[in-house]
């Protein structure tokens, strides 16, 4: 794929490669840099390497599982350095020791380390000085640029020997990658291509079924084989064929897929003669198994974590070093990732090279703003202010790889050039039977017989869930993990109680383990708080602590429970009626029935889901209607194919979909997936992947998706910081008006409506460019009291204008005040158009400013009725707002009946039927 009529070729009969004296000369002389293409794995490279007795070298290998597996010999170098894994330091310290003791001539160092430990070492220069000359193996040196994409130490290691390090450097891999892009263009490289002279055509059974795994497992044991699976999915890793038992399998797997497994009480475990072993990605590379096996290697396209490419497929049957029985190629395509994104793969070679063109532009591009800008804040530089070539490179090779995967012709092209035939593999008819797995109750209690210290594992999926879309990580493994760490860190005797029980509910676990952490950890900012009468019942759970806990630890279990109650529908039954009325007004029928009716459909509609509504509540509110009306209105609009403004939130979806195409987004399912993605954002204050997504002056995320009714469920406080009357202020700021405090007053006066209805229908004057510049004059004179003056200027533009021409200016204003503000405050805040939302706990005892660069700011509670508790003091000669948080008075007892009675007449004085209040009265509680 990358050789040509300069390449060197050298053939060998010897068993391994370093046999053979010209390929052992080739490989120690260091006399130039070379790229060594193995046609072939298992020639033994890394293993001359490991005995290389002519001074100093430094092997970076990808993964730490080769450094591991390659640390247990023993070889022919003065001293060799086994650096992979963590809190290995001492081990610079002992190669730093060796390098300034031994004399010069006599020091054959030995260093294989992983990307991550080479930047560590650059940490003492002294180190580093006499590290820099060595010469460098650069083992499996096609994974650096894949594994970028979310370990940029791997692009950030080589870019540091390429530009520092001055011995000579020899890269080589079995499957290098196609068309060489990553080999640097700066530094002259000898391609070297080395096989076997007697080397054998390869079969490989190819799938794109995916049940054929279990097919292919089943057939191979019976045979007596053992069997390797090679697969990033967790799911394929916890299957038990039927007759094995679980200690015949042995899973060897990474760090983040061994979190996964621990709860099915499956991962690394030493199994002296395993009939099965499934590896994941870790092990693709480097890894020997002494055993002749079959392979099953299997790549699943939804999601770049399960596909495997033919690269690594190559790889993984290499693993086998006493060959192969039988191996099957299993590529599940699909139209669809994970998320519901369409993928797209390149079909025509143009496609990949202009792709290639695209990385070499964008290395020059970063080059050149590392020169104008220096590294800080540069995506794609280094610490060092070098490009980071293989992260931006990452990309690309995905392209690449997926060029020749899902291309039926470049497929066999590509295998081929390995020496592998493909056949068509016959496996039975499709199976959908679900495999058995452990439930969570299982898991739970998997997890609390587990040795491990679960509370570092936690942070690991708390870090994924904030960074990558890793599938497996999920809210409730993080919930799994830290309740489970509290328990056995406290030893909580009314939660270990319930986990040793044959039958035990989940639920129940969490809300004991939530009553003891609300009882001996209590909060202020807990928007529900224990009442007397439930603190009295709880008081065997009342313990003497060994320790205290930190704040945040106590935190992140409140927000990842809700998560938990909100993926179970475990809240009250008003938000419940709620979400399920607006998923009946969005049904994708009535959307259907009265679409094309646009005179009548705002009529006829609500007729209908009001009666659906009746049959199922027995009653239809004003509250019920407004929703109903407000749901439709916007699914009518999402059928025309027409933006949809979400009312009830002030947001724009950007899902604008095709006209006569529909999708109900009303479903509960889909709510209570944006309500999580809110936890998580608040969980992280909008850090990683949760992130806002900026578009013009505003920024748009899972805080602007969630409807103001539904913020109740996030359980923590969390202050609304918000700009007074935001839209009359930004026009005083704009023209010179001084009323914006009263703007609001004159409407609710002169058109008799409420300050919600006065802040809607002043948004609508000013965003609505269709009025005539007189009706809106009017309007701004008459109705909201502007001068003459100021009224007709204000109607030139906001009336008759291009759209969206005004709504630029004022979001402008709000969106530099909200940035100045948020950069002014020390407290991590998440933007909310106008508003900045705050943790309230990180507020407790702090001073807001109530005037900033001219504008008046209050502050709220963003999710949650309480008072708001604040004073304001006099701070160096300016306004503050000093924040108090006081926890709510508890309910001192349930309400009877008759009390009920009377709050209910009171509330509505026209729906007082003993019916009605009945029905309200069971419904709750």
């Amino acid at each position: 794929m990358i050789t040509n009529d300069e390449t060197k070729r050298i053939e060998f009969a010897e068993k391994h490669a370093s046999q053979n004296q010209e390929i052992r000369e080739l490989l120690y002389s260091f006399d130039n840099n070379k790229e060594l293409i193995k046609k072939g794995t298992g020639l033994g490279f890394t293993h001359a390497m490991c005995n290389y007795d002519r001074g100093n070298l430094v092997i970076l290998s990808p993964n730490n599982s080769m450094i591991w597996d390659k640390g247990k010999g023993k070889y022919n170098c003065g001293k060799f350095f086994s650096i992979g894994g963590s809190g290995l330091q001492y081990k610079l310290d002992e190669l730093f020791e060796y390098l300034t003791t031994t004399p010069r001539p006599l020091q054959n160092a030995v260093v294989n380390l992983n990307a991550e430990w080479l930047i560590q070492a650059k940490e003492n220069q002294e180190l580093w000085e006499l590290l820099r000359k060595f010469n460098v193996f650069i083992d499996e040196s096609h994974q650096y640029v894949g594994d970028s994409s979310y370990r940029s130490p791997q692009g950030e290691a080589l870019e540091l020997i390429y530009n520092e390090f001055t011995g000579q450097i020899v890269r080589s891999t079995a499957t290098p990658i196609p068309y060489g892009f990553d080999i640097p263009k700066d530094l002259k490289f000898q391609l070297v291509e080395i096989s076997r002279s007697d080397i054998a055509l390869k079969r490989l059974g190819y799938s794109e079924n995916l049940h054929d795994y279990q097919t292919f497992i089943n057939s191979e044991l019976e045979k007596g084989r053992s069997v390797c699976v090679f697969s990033n999915n967790k799911d394929i890793h916890t299957y038990i064929p039927p007759n094995l038992q679980e200690d015949e399998i042995v899973n060897l797997v990474g760090d983040n897929l061994a979190i996964k497994l621990l709860p099915y009480d499956r991962g690394n475990k030493d199994v002296k003669k395993p009939r099965l072993r499934n590896l994941s990605s870790a092990f693709f590379t480097g890894y020997d198994i002494d055993d002749k096996c079959s392979v099953v290697v299997i790549s699943e396209q939804k999601s770049p974590h399960t596909k495997i490419n033919i690269n690594d497929c190559v790889q993984a049957y290499g693993r086998c070093r006493q060959g192969v029985y039988e191996a099957l190629y299993i590529n599940v395509p699909a139209d669809y990732d994970i998320e519901g994104k369409k993928i797209n793969c390149f079909t025509s070679e143009d496609e990949v090279l202009n792709e290639i063109d695209r990385y070499f532009y964008k290395i020059e591009h970063v080059k050149d703003e590392i020169n104008r800008f220096g590294v800080y804040d540069v995506k794609y530089a280094t610490t060092e202010g070098y490009v980071n070539r293989g992260e931006i490179g990452s990309s690309t090779l995905q392209a690449v790889h997926d060029y020749y995967q899902f291309n039926e012709d470049k497929r066999i092209e590509l295998f081929k050039s390995y020496n592998f035939e493909l056949y068509d593999y016959e496996g039975k008819e499709r199976n959908d039977e679900k495999i058995p797995r452990p439930k969570i109750a299982q898991q739970l209690k998997n997890l609390y017989q587990s040795k491990n210290y679960l509370y570092w594992k936690y942070l690991t999926i708390k870090q994924n869930l904030r960074y990558k879309k890793k599938p497996g990580f999920t809210p409730a493994l993080g919930l799994m993990y830290l309740s489970i760490h509290l328990i056995k860190e406290f030893k909580i005797e009314p939660c270990i109680e319930i986990l040793n029980k044959s039958k035990m509910e989940p639920l129940r676990l969490y809300s004991t383990l939530d009553k003891w952490l609300r009882l001996n950890f209590p909060m202020d900012y807990l928007i529900e708080q224990l009442t007397p009468k439930q603190v009295e019942q709880l008081k065997p759970y009342r313990v003497v602590l060994p320790h205290n806990l930190d704040d945040q630890i106590v935190i992140d279990w409140h927000m990842f429970f809700a998560m938990y109650r909100v993926s179970v529908g475990n809240y009250d039954p008003e938000i419940k009626r709620y979400l399920k009325i607006a998923e009946m007004a969005g049904n994708k029928k009535i959307i259907k029935k009265f679409h094309h009716n646009k005179s009548h459909r705002m009529t006829l509609a609500p007729r209908e889901v009001e009666k659906a509504v009746k049959n199922k509540y027995k009653n239809v509110t004003q509250q019920d209607k407004d929703l109903i009306n407000k749901v439709l209105k916007r699914s009518f609009k999402r059928i025309d194919g027409k933006q949809v403004e979400r009312e009830d939130i002030e947001i724009k979806e950007e899902q604008v979909a095709q006209e006569g195409k529909y999708t109900n987004m009303e479903k509960v399912s889909i709510q209570h997936n944006k309500v999580i993605n809110l936890l998580i954002q608040l969980l992280h204050m909008g850090d990683g992947k949760y992130a806002n997504v900026r578009k013009g002056n505003r920024e748009y995320g899972a805080i602007t998706e969630v409807a103001k009714k539904l913020r109740c469920l996030v359980p923590l406080k969390f202050i609304e910081f918000d700009m007074i009357s935001a839209n009359p202020q930004a026009i005083d700021y704009l023209y010179d008006t001084t009323i914006a405090f009263q703007v609001y007053k004159n409407i609710m006066k002169n058109m008799r409506v409420s300050r919600e209805e006065a802040k809607t229908l002043f948004s609508t004057y000013l965003n609505n460019h269709r009025f005539s510049k007189k009706k809106a004059r009017t309007f701004y004179k008459d109705i909201c009291k502007y001068p003459d003056s100021k009224a007709l200027m204000l109607a030139k533009v906001t009336a008759d204008v291009k759209r969206g021409t005004f709504f630029e200016k004022m979001t402008e204003v709000e969106d530099n005040l909200m940035s100045m503000l948020a950069q002014h405050l020390e407290i991590n805040s998440l933007r909310f158009h106008d508003a900045l939302i705050l943790p309230a706990w990180e507020c407790k005892g702090q001073a807001l400013p109530a005037l900033f660069n001219g504008f008046r700011f209050d502050i709220s509670y963003f999710n949650c009725k309480d008072n708001f508790h604040c004073k304001t003091v006099e701070l160096e000669g300016e306004e503050q707002m000093e924040i108090e948080l006081k926890s709510p008075k508890p309910i001192e007892s349930e309400p009877t009946f008759n009390e009920l009675v009377m709050k209910l007449e009171s509330r509505d004085k026209n729906q007082s039927s003993l019916e009605r209040i009945l029905s309200n009265y069971q419904k709750t509680g």
